[in-house]
């Protein structure tokens, strides 16, 4: 993306607040968990967790797309989650389409586009996280935050 800039640092340090904000207690359990994908924060991962983050690797795979698009469909139909009105949050929702793959879809953006999608990608992992119930999973502790 030849004008779309990361402030890892930013990043970095935002998500040291969020894990300082939560109680003693909360920490001990591992506080909150932050999901990436390693393709582009996997030295910051590392640095993090070694600061005592619980940081979750989520591949952007189509073994956990599918399921995470799906259950972000699911609740936006069945009016279970809303967003603040967030310009960028709804001008990446906007951008998404389904793509349409061996066991379902997940959503994508069309092929050869230059928009962005990933707060909606964020957005599709934290609310299927956040709903997560099949035991046989690891099962994070114990919020989420994306």
């Amino acid at each position: 993306h030849e004008h779309w800039t990361l402030n890892i640092a930013e990043i970095e340090n935002f998500l040291r607040a969020i894990h300082g904000a939560y109680p003693a207690p909360a920490r001990e359990l591992a506080g909150p968990a932050f999901y990436y994908d390693k393709t582009f924060f996997e030295r910051s991962a590392d640095d993090l967790m070694g600061e005592g983050l619980n940081m979750m690797e989520y591949p952007q795979s189509d073994a956990r797309m599918v399921p995470a698009s799906q259950r972000f469909f699911q609740l936006v139909k069945e009016g279970l989650i809303v967003h603040d009105g967030d310009p960028v949050l709804a001008r990446h929702i906007a951008n998404v389409v389904p793509h349409e793959r061996e066991k379902g879809w997940r959503i994508s953006k069309p092929r050869g586009s230059k928009r962005h999608i990933d707060a909606a990608v964020a957005v599709a992992v934290a609310s299927h996280e956040a709903t997560r119930t099949e035991p046989d999973e690891p099962t994070p502790t114990p919020s989420l935050y994306v």
